[in-house]
């Protein structure tokens, strides 16, 4: 009998921080080492799809930072401006605007909140979170996974999340959820929110401050009475004063 060609190995999978040489030694101590890298052509589909959409909410999260039309005064507390936008049949839209000062970059304050050690000392209602994959444009998806609240079974989340420069003073941090993402587990324990659109917004003052405006429309799920909703949501802008009050006294 003839003997066929031998069939094509399977792709050898990429597994783990070093799957992602892009990554700086700092980056990859994030990446777990059960994380498998995606096919090139599955990577870039799902980078471009994600960019796509993450364009879309920085486009938002800019024209509803000038909005006035529709919110609420929810007055200042601890130095933010608080409002509101209601909806009948969609989760309220939440908005801070908090003065940074000029003694840090927009790059320092970024690199500050998305850290994970730090989320736990700065947000009283963050439990767990973990980098689930990165991609080499810096957009990277994430989890993130916020204590029981008043009875309230834990929320969790998958989401994008992306930088972009938007001119020579503002940069946009976006996020969105991105359940669709492949080989994202999920606990039986929890319940899955949604995070419509979100993300801050940093814009260079002349006088050197920086100007930040907390944006978020998030679906916790679930059959939950409106003012727990609210109380637990409005607490969340000011998470990045709490931020600055730890900067302030010198942690990075």
């Amino acid at each position: 009998a003839g003997v066929g060609s031998a069939a094509a190995p399977p792709p050898a999978v990429m597994r783990g921080p070093e799957a992602f040489p892009f990554l700086t030694d700092e980056q990859k101590q994030l990446v777990s080492k059960d994380t498998v890298r995606l096919s090139s052509e599955e990577e870039a589909a799902f980078e471009a799809k994600y960019i796509s959409r993450a364009k879309k909410v920085v486009e938002k999260l800019m024209v509803l930072k000038e909005e006035e039309e529709g919110w609420v005064d929810c007055g200042t507390k601890k130095g933010c401006k608080m409002s509101r936008k209601d909806f009948d049949e969609a989760p309220s839209i939440i908005r801070g605007k908090f003065n940074f000062g000029s003694k840090y970059t927009i790059e320092q304050i970024i690199t500050f909140l998305m850290s994970t050690d730090n989320k736990k000392l700065y947000d009283s209602m963050f439990d767990t979170g973990r980098l689930l994959y990165p991609f080499a444009s810096g957009l990277f998806i994430a989890y993130q996974c916020f204590k029981k609240q008043m009875g309230v079974s834990s929320r969790d989340f998958v989401h994008y999340s992306w930088t972009e420069q938007v001119s020579d003073t503002v940069v946009v941090l976006a996020s969105e959820s991105c359940d669709d993402f492949p080989n994202v587990q999920t606990d039986q324990d929890k319940v899955r929110g949604e995070i419509m659109f979100g993300g801050l917004v940093f814009e260079k003052r002349p006088d050197g401050s920086i100007d930040t405006t907390y944006i978020s429309q998030v679906d916790i799920k679930g059959a939950i009475p409106q003012w727990i909703v609210r109380q637990a949501q409005m607490n969340q802008p000011q998470t990045v004063t709490a931020a600055k009050a730890l900067m302030d006294k010198g942690m990075r």
